[in-house]
């Protein structure tokens, strides 16, 4: 059996029991209420790779995707607008 000294540990990663796990680091709070206003609850948005500007939104996960891709958009952020009204945790 091999020891944790023998096993090569993953970049970026810890060992939780027998399994080694990457560590999730919180980059900070980020509040983009002002990006979607307007936008209609339940859509799919495409957010830039920065989360700085609302690239697209649908009502539908693939048609929001094309239209981020139409905008030249290859790689957005995408998240669903919450359905009711409050604070939503986007990890």
């Amino acid at each position: 059996m091999l020891s944790l000294r023998q096993i090569q540990r993953p970049p970026d990663s810890m060992y939780i029991g027998p399994f080694w796990r990457r560590e999730v680091k919180l980059l900070g709070v980020r509040d983009i209420s002002k990006l979607l206003a307007g936008v209609p609850k339940g859509a799919w948005v495409a957010l830039s790779k920065d989360e700085e500007r609302l690239v697209a939104f649908a009502g539908e996960l693939p048609e929001a995707l094309q239209k981020a891709k139409d905008a030249g958009e290859d790689d957005p952020v995408i998240i669903r607008v919450p359905e009711i009204e409050g604070t939503a945790l986007i990890l």
